[in-house]
């Protein structure tokens, strides 16, 4: 080690990247020394900053600019080789996974070829199967394969993405209260909540529906338990945190040059079209459920994302006005 502390550059970063890591603890030795590989860790990169990944308890989103590493050989960025393809559908169905329990013993049967599948998630599963959703096979073994297999994988080459030393701003910034640790500990509270009420193993919000659907008697519970479980208010922590997201004056007063400023505003502008896209197509997906299923909980998640997609909109149109000024 060498004192520093590395980063990825977010703006060499493309949509359903896979970014392998290691560290320094017992754990990522043990797991590298299990698999005879060089990485412990895998991760699929969704856009807008946002990476998502199967660690601890739970599969979440996290900041990529909060990704640090001691050692600069701790991270290797992956991309598909046949660029080509669209693998959008990778990302999309790795943010169905979000909330979903993560699994130790999985893991482990991943190291001596294991085959029994639960309902749960680990990391290198959770980016195998989110390929394998676009009709990517990217390894032998999706439900039970390791970092290594991944690492090997002859659909994958290095993707040219600069790893370089963080600032000393970023490296502060990685220090500081992480949000996204509260929307994890919502989640996984309410659906600790739903799998009480139901008796269910559910784990994922698509799971949520498909036993509403199959059990309504439940649908009224669930819907209260997740008005009351704060999920529903996750999006009004950004705007209490980063008001300049959503104000053009306090946007304009950032202590920032014009020429800063208007990189953000792109920066920004491309975030919010991309959560628009995002909100609308759940929107989409779950007014087809809504035709067949008049359940109050899809009703209630549709409001949420039409919400939403307002306030995407509103920042596409704060931003698109400010780069029309700068322009």
């Amino acid at each position: 080690m060498d004192g520093k502390k590395y980063i990825i550059e977010a703006k060499d970063l493309k949509i359903g990247d896979i970014i392998l890591t290691a560290d320094n603890s017992k754990t990522s030795l043990s797991i590298r020394i299990g698999i005879n590989g060089d990485f412990s860790h895998a991760i699929i990169y969704a856009g807008d900053y946002s990476y998502i990944h199967s660690v601890d308890k739970i599969v979440r989103s996290d900041n990529i600019q909060r990704l640090l590493f001691d050692e600069i050989h701790h991270v290797k960025v992956l991309r598909l080789r046949d660029s080509t393809v669209n693998i959008s559908a990778a990302c999309i169905y790795a943010r169905t996974q979000v909330g979903k329990s993560y699994s130790k013993i999985d893991a482990l049967r991943s190291q001596i070829g294991g085959k029994s599948i639960s309902n749960r998630q680990y990391c290198s599963r959770l980016v195998a199967e989110s390929y394998q959703a676009a009709g990517i096979k990217i390894v032998e073994n999706p439900p039970f394969c390791d970092p290594e297999d991944i690492h090997c994988s002859d659909q994958l080459i290095v993707a040219p993405v600069l790893i370089r030393e963080a600032t000393e701003e970023e490296i502060i910034f990685s220090l500081l209260p992480n949000p996204l640790s509260e929307q994890d500990r919502i989640t996984a509270n309410l659906f600790s909540s739903f799998r009480r009420i139901t008796g269910a193993d559910i784990q994922t919000d698509e799971q949520v529906i498909s036993f509403l659907t199959r059990n309504p008697q439940f649908d009224r519970q669930c819907t209260v338990a997740e008005k009351e479980s704060g999920y529903l208010d996750m999006w009004k922590w950004d705007m209490d945190t980063n008001p300049w997201r959503y104000d053009k004056e306090q946007f304009e007063c950032l202590p920032l040059s014009e020429d800063d400023l208007a990189k953000l505003a792109e920066r920004e502008w491309n975030s919010a079209k991309i959560q628009y896209e995002r909100f609308s197509f759940n929107v989409r997906e779950l007014n087809t459920l809504l035709v067949k299923n008049e359940l109050a909980y899809i009703k209630q998640k549709i409001e949420l994302y039409k919400f939403l997609c307002g306030i995407a909109l509103s920042k596409m149109t704060m931003f698109d006005q400010y780069r029309n000024k700068i322009n």
